[in-house]
């Protein structure tokens, strides 16, 4: 009789990433990685203006997992986007999303969840917040 010998199981040198069921809710983590934008916000905030600080909360929360692990079109594309949005914009506001980029680098890391859309509701003083998300994996 033949013995076959087993392999060791190679173990990865990189510190596995948590999967998307180990992560806080991602309206959580939206409505924390906005908290820069929802904080200029004067007295009761509208839903429209959650919206618009939240859509742009988005675009830097995607745009660094894009560029790591997206591909190439998606990320030129969103680039784009935000570009024109910041041509209208105060400096102020394309200086406090390069920040938040960079954040999203460094204490989201580990999160590889791409944030597909979001709903706000304004229901009395607060503000709901669903989002939608998915796991984005390198070359998507």
């Amino acid at each position: 009789m033949a013995q076959t010998k087993q392999k060791k199981p190679v173990r990865s040198k990189q510190p596995a990433a948590p999967a998307a069921a180990d992560l806080p809710k991602l309206s959580d983590v939206l409505m924390d990685f906005a908290a820069p934008l929802l904080d200029m916000i004067p007295g009761e905030p509208s839903a429209e203006f959650v919206q618009a600080a939240l859509g742009l909360a988005m675009v830097a929360w995607n745009l660094p997992l894009l560029k790591e692990r997206g591909n190439a079109g998606q990320f030129d594309e969103l680039r784009q986007d935000l570009q024109r949005t910041l041509d209208t914009a105060p400096p102020a506001a394309g200086a406090m999303l390069e920040r938040m980029m960079r954040e999203r680098g460094k204490k989201y890391a580990a999160d590889a969840r791409l944030i597909t859309d979001f709903k706000v509701k304004i229901d009395g003083d607060a503000v709901l917040v669903t989002a939608y998300g998915t796991v984005l994996r390198t070359g998507n």
